[in-house]
């Protein structure tokens, strides 16, 4: 890990960040020129778990070592609230899992320096991914899991959590994100 302190660093982090990322969000973030997107359902609270491997090798393959990371500081904030910006050695899962200080991290981006892919993680036990066709295929190839039953899951546990009362309405604009136009909310309405 390496820590970004320059000025200079935190602008070239903040320039790759808008590459990949329209708003601050664990929701809808991505721009639209990055149409390949994967959900990743369960993860562990906020942190990548088994998914950190398909991710490095993913991210190797596409020529990525050293992504960026930066702390999630809430939508309001945008890219000036985030925080504990740092490259990431995608090799080392500790490198990734703990920030400068040993503490383990929470909800987070992580993204390619040239904007080929990033990801955002949530409390919510999910993170979504967006990247370039061949990112995700092999994102999709490395962690060899069923992405149907994924939406499935995730649908079907905030559902429960939406009949005891928590807060579900960005669920759809969620899956609309990762699914395409109009896919997330019908997806929603039907597990009713």
């Amino acid at each position: 890990m390496r820590k970004l302190s320059s000025a200079d660093e935190l602008q070239q982090a903040e320039s790759a960040f808008r590459a990949v990322f329209a708003r601050v969000s664990n929701a809808d973030p991505f721009q639209p020129r990055l149409g390949a997107r994967l959900l990743l359902y369960p993860i562990d609270n906020t942190l990548l778990d088994a998914q950190f491997e398909a991710v490095a090798t993913a991210s190797i393959h596409a020529g990525v070592e050293r992504p960026y990371f930066a702390g999630y500081g809430g939508e309001e904030a945008g890219w000036g609230g985030t925080y504990g910006h740092r490259l990431v050695d995608v090799r080392s899962y500790d490198d990734y899992r703990y920030d400068d200080d040993g503490f383990l991290i929470i909800e987070h981006f992580l993204f390619a320096p040239r904007g080929e892919w990033g990801l955002v993680t949530s409390h919510g036990e999910y993170a979504i991914v967006a990247g370039t066709e061949t990112f995700i295929d092999d994102l999709r190839s490395a962690l060899g899991y069923d992405e149907v039953r994924a939406l499935g899951d995730l649908v079907s546990d905030w559902r429960e959590i939406g009949h005891g009362g928590g807060s579900v309405e960005w669920v759809p604009r969620l899956l609309n994100h990762v699914l395409g136009a109009g896919k997330g909310p019908r997806l929603w309405e039907r597990s009713s």
